[in-house]
């Protein structure tokens, strides 16, 4: 429970970071909305997957938790990956 908060808070100071990157580079914003709502999915399935991790017992994890830890997961692997194409193709890589 507690890392998946501290992810959440790290995650929000990215937000931050990204709103600031992305009304400087207006060129990109429009290539950029797919990333976001990947990452604004992620965050609030994250927000659930805590409340349900704040219960107490194996039973009240089990399969809920360990399913939204995986589909988190996965959104995490493939909003990276797009941060990251984003990056290249305004760097030019």
């Amino acid at each position: 429970m507690w890392l998946i908060t501290g992810g959440l808070l790290i995650g929000v100071l990215a937000a931050i970071a990204g709103i600031v990157d992305a009304l400087l580079y207006k060129g990109t914003r429009s290539r950029s909305w797919p990333h976001s709502v990947g990452v604004l999915l992620m965050m609030i399935l994250a927000l659930f997957n805590v409340f349900i991790h704040s219960r107490d017992g194996w039973t009240s994890v089990m399969p809920t938790g360990l399913i939204l830890s995986a589909i988190v997961s996965g959104l995490a692997l493939v909003t990276s990956w797009m941060g990251y194409s984003l990056e290249a193709r305004r760097e030019g890589l």
